[in-house]
């Protein structure tokens, strides 16, 4: 995802309304189909969307203008996610979760995209949480490591294992459809 313009970064710092909305238009999308992914649910990612952009203005003046935005607006879209499913959810289950927009690559049927669905619901939250932002979001692995707060080598591991994992879901399931 391409970043917003720094001087439209550096006026909303001070405060300018009209760089702030700018900022809001640019990022709104992004950041909702980010909760939407993990939270399954219009209402509360729209709740969450809001709460994300309340606490970025809150604290735009702490932003260290030398680093890239992106991956420190998805901390705090990630940090938003799960302080609401803290709070307002009682139980995360597989099943409150689904990437039903997930991007099609050329070529990839609704069935394909529908059975990547399925088997991502079998993955831990930690899990669908790094895949969402290394194949979704498409963060570098340095920018997950600092949205997530792990070390780059961590951050290797955990994708690598994640997508190992979701790889044989996907197999078992295409032999399950197979067999039957």
């Amino acid at each position: 995802m391409t970043e917003i313009d720094r001087e439209i970064i550096d006026q909303a710092r001070g405060g300018d309304r009209m760089a702030q909305a700018e900022m809001f238009k640019f990022y709104k999308d992004y950041v909702f189909r980010s909760v939407f992914y993990m939270l399954k649910s219009r209402d509360e990612a729209d709740d969450v969307t809001e709460n994300v952009f309340v606490k970025i203005f809150g604290n735009l003046e702490k932003f260290d203008m030398g680093r890239a935005f992106n991956p420190w607006l998805s901390r705090i879209t990630l940090n938003e996610t799960r302080t609401y499913i803290k709070k307002y959810r009682k139980a995360y289950t597989n099943q409150d979760y689904s990437i039903d927009q997930m991007r099609a690559k050329q070529g990839a049927s609704r069935e394909i995209i529908q059975d990547v669905n399925n088997c991502l619901l079998d993955l831990t939250l930690k899990e669908r949480e790094i895949i969402t932002l290394r194949y979704f979001q498409e963060l570098t692995i340095g920018e997950i490591s600092s949205v997530m707060n792990l070390s780059v080598s961590n951050t290797k591991v955990r994708i690598h294992r994640a997508t190992k994992k979701l790889k044989q879901i996907i197999q078992s399931k295409g032999e399950s459809n197979v067999s039957r």
